[in-house]
């Protein structure tokens, strides 16, 4: 049976809050009671509660910062994340804020997680900060310093925003093979736009393909570095 917390953590950029948003608006549709905290104090761009109202509409409980603190770039943290981490009858995703920075609010409630709770580490290879193995892995580390857990899985999800192509993911899926087996943790799978899933699944047998529908708005892509995609080099 999967814990009922569910950290994404990761680099900036690495699509950590579109996987949280989507896994819990799938949750509450099924019925199940799903909430969703919003630890992301660095990224002004790219936070869950950008989509608060398609979020509370599918029936998610959504934990935000304090009135007034929406905004902010300290950690505010509201005293209902506490409540909402510890009670048995809710379902948790968490956004995490990127980087060893941003991960640094999560080191409070490391006594209450420590064990009993999933810390997936979303790694996207056509990201600069981890556009190679070693980098990917310095940044893994720098992030258990300061969020207090760990590890306890890879989840892919190479993509160059709205030109990510077939080729594109499964080019990346062998940056997070071998993440994954650096760090000594399973791949939990590929998060993937939801038109592409069919045809990574076939490419990718045996692994799990997570679709994903896209509620932030990401019309700019990702540049390709060097002028074409690549997956993690090798150090």
């Amino acid at each position: 049976m999967s814990p009922r917390v569910t950290v994404l953590a990761g680099h900036s950029g690495s699509g950590k809050t579109e996987i949280a948003v989507n896994r819990a608006i799938r949750l509450a549709r099924e019925g199940r009671r799903a909430a969703l905290v919003d630890l992301d104090t660095v990224n002004h761009y790219f936070r869950s509660r950008m989509v608060l109202d398609q979020l509370q509409a599918a029936g998610v409980r959504v934990v935000l910062p304090p009135p007034g603190m929406l905004n902010a770039d300290i950690p505010v943290v509201s005293p209902e994340v506490r409540g909402v981490l510890t009670d048995p009858t809710w379902e948790v995703f968490v956004d995490l804020g990127g980087d060893a920075a941003g991960s640094r609010v999560l080191g409070q409630f490391a006594g209450v997680l420590q064990g009993k709770a999933d810390m997936l580490l979303v790694v996207n290879p056509f990201r600069p900060r981890t556009d190679s193995a070693g980098k990917a892995l310095t940044e893994a580390a720098d992030i258990l310093v300061t969020a207090k857990l760990n590890w306890t899985g890879v989840l892919a999800n190479p993509n160059l925003g709205p030109e990510t192509t077939t080729d594109d993911v499964v080019a990346g899926l062998e940056a997070a093979r071998e993440a994954a087996q650096a760090l000594g943790v399973p791949l939990a799978g590929v998060a993937v736009r939801r038109d592409l899933a069919e045809a990574v699944a076939g490419r990718a047998p045996g692994l799990i393909v997570e679709p994903l529908d896209i509620y932030l708005d990401r019309t700019a892509p990702v540049e390709r570095m060097g002028g074409r995609s690549h997956g993690l080099r090798r150090d």
